[in-house]
């Protein structure tokens, strides 16, 4: 794996505009090093978490959108076999190569404003040395989904396979459309339905398949030359994604630190491996306002001194961090995602000390 500098920084994904090449002049101007393609969940439902990765399931007719509740699986149609034959041809086609099947996986533009708009106008800056990308990971996409009797789909085995095999291949699919721009490619798994487990509404999570499904996913990036990670904003078991094949963790390092710092064992066997750390140190709310890059740096500081304490190698934890918000910016105003990518750059080069 490509090294990347040390504290760099680096968005989650979403942004507040409707405007895409705004949005990504907003990427270009504060995440030089590793800029991130713009999501525009603000311009329709389409873009957001769950539409932008069930555009090919909807196409087919798996997924039904009548516009009288949220997006579903509909196993009761007369030709769901048919439907699902047509689906795992494609996903057959993709895997074993077959000239274009990949492309069936491809976001269609009124998805994805903001990632063909990266496509067509970005420009690699002096100090770029990675670019990101990001999908909705396989759990939260099939915890959120539901059937037509309001189930989650991850408790359908047929139903759960299919969200996987889906996410896996547009993720593949965005790490080889991104390397025209001959730059290593992260891909974030955005996996904030994460801080379900353990709950007791969803007793029947196990960790150990949670690792496997996620563990699909992340083959799928490396195979096609991308570096994987993944991101949750909440508290979970981070021992899972410590266990997986995750590159680069990301985590909500404002508000859940604490919880974070439990895994001390985990964190430096993860480090020794070559894996890096994405602290989520910049809120993605109004608490913004009130702290300055300054705070934030000090806040920094304290964590991984705390981390330090702990036994963790101190050379490897602060060569192997990023900086990042700690979430996405999508649900906030467009002045205070600029406060926060402007306060990630900040907190960036003064842990870089530049």
């Amino acid at each position: 794996m490509t090294k990347i500098p040390a504290f760099a920084a680096t968005g989650i994904g979403s942004v507040p505009h409707t405007n895409p090449p705004e949005a990504l002049k907003l990427i270009n101007e504060y995440l030089e090093t590793i800029p991130h393609w713009p999501q525009l969940p603000k311009i329709s439902s389409l873009e957001g978490l769950i539409g932008q990765n069930t555009a090919l399931l909807a196409k087919i007719g798996l997924i039904v959108n009548n516009g009288q509740r949220a997006p579903y699986f509909d196993t009761t149609q007369p030709d769901w076999a048919e439907k699902l034959t047509h689906f795992y041809s494609l996903y057959l086609e993709a895997i074993e190569n077959i000239e274009k099947a990949l492309d069936k996986f491809a976001y269609p533009a009124e998805y994805a404003a903001g990632f063909y708009t990266f496509l067509e106008h970005f420009k690699p800056g002096k100090y770029t040395c990675f670019i990101k990308g990001h999908v909705t990971g396989p759990i939260t996409l099939g915890l959120t989904i539901t059937d037509q009797d309001r189930r989650s789909a991850y408790y359908n085995s047929e139903l759960k396979d299919i969200v996987i095999k889906v996410v896996e291949q547009e993720a593949r699919w965005q790490v080889k459309t991104m390397s025209r721009f001959q730059l290593p490619t992260i891909l974030f798994v955005d996996e904030p339905g994460l801080y379900s487990y353990g709950q007791s509404t969803h007793i029947t999570l196990k960790s150990e398949e949670i690792i496997s499904e996620l563990n699909q996913v992340f083959n799928s990036i490396s195979a096609a030359g991308g570096i994987p990670g993944v991101h949750c904003c909440a508290s979970t078991d981070w021992s899972m994604l410590f266990q997986s094949k995750a590159k680069i963790i990301s985590f909500d390092a404002f508000e859940y630190f604490d919880k974070f710092a439990a895994y001390s064992y985990e964190i430096t066997d993860f480090l020794e491996r070559g894996g890096y750390l994405a602290w989520g140190i910049v809120p993605t709310s109004g608490k913004i306002i009130s702290h300055s890059p300054e705070i934030l740096v000090k806040m920094l500081n304290e964590q991984l001194n705390t981390l330090i304490i702990k036994g963790i190698p101190e050379d490897k934890l602060k060569n192997q961090s990023l900086v990042t918000p700690s979430c996405g910016t999508g649900t906030l105003s467009t002045e205070l995602a600029e406060k926060v990518y402007t306060a990630t750059k900040q907190v960036s080069k003064i842990m870089q000390g530049t």
